[in-house]
């Protein structure tokens, strides 16, 4: 029994002081900022992916456009940021999952209560929607979309399907109406939404 104790107090040192830190980097403004997903890309860099209340102040290049808008950092291997951008429209507007596509660019996904307005191309179709927005690989809009009931629909997560294609999960109080075209169960159900490459539902 010692000689186990032994053994794996010299394996717990030995993986502890091998854990050195390489970098580390803060990203923000004077306010408040909430990271949600983190993405390695395929240039060996990687995506922060979150919401934020700042304006220019800090680290943080664009102004403040509603309450919380979108904001992503994009920084090389060793930390140092490339670019970043924010998308708002006059509400709320809450990103929680990025992913990187098929052609080097980036799928955002979140959660809207911002009518058309700003960067917002389309009206909330109730209390908050599904609000995705399509980047090429240096940041720059290429489409964006909206889905929603005529209340709270919350977008949580995104993935790639294996026809180039997206799938959106989140959750919904709403029932049928606009883009929701099942019944609401109870409370908050399931929703999930199955898009084409240019973001048409399937």
């Amino acid at each position: 029994m010692i000689n186990r104790l032994v053994l794996l107090f010299f394996f717990l040192s030995y993986n502890v002081k091998s854990q050195d830190m390489l970098w580390e980097k803060s990203f923000g403004g004077k306010h408040c900022e909430i990271l949600t997903d983190i993405l390695s890309t395929s240039d060996n860099g990687f995506v922060l992916a979150g919401s934020s209340i700042s304006g220019k102040t800090g680290n943080k290049s664009n102004k403040n456009i509603g309450s919380y808008d979108y904001w992503i950092c994009k920084i090389d291997f060793k930390g140092e940021l490339e670019w970043q951008k924010s998308f708002g429209g006059e509400g709320s507007d809450m990103l929680t999952s990025i992913i990187q596509t098929e052609d080097g660019g980036f799928l955002l996904g979140g959660t809207s209560s911002s009518n058309k307005s700003l960067d917002k191309k389309e009206d909330s179709k109730g209390q908050s929607d599904f609000w995705i927005i399509k980047l090429n690989s240096s940041g720059i809009e290429e489409w964006q979309k909206t889905f929603g009931g005529e209340w709270h629909d919350e977008l949580q997560s995104v993935i790639t399907g294996v026809d180039g294609g997206f799938l959106l999960g989140g959750t919904s109080a709403s029932g049928i109406s606009s883009d929701k075209t099942t019944l609401n169960y109870g409370n908050l159900d399931y929703w999930i939404i199955k898009i084409n490459p240019l973001g048409e539902i399937i």
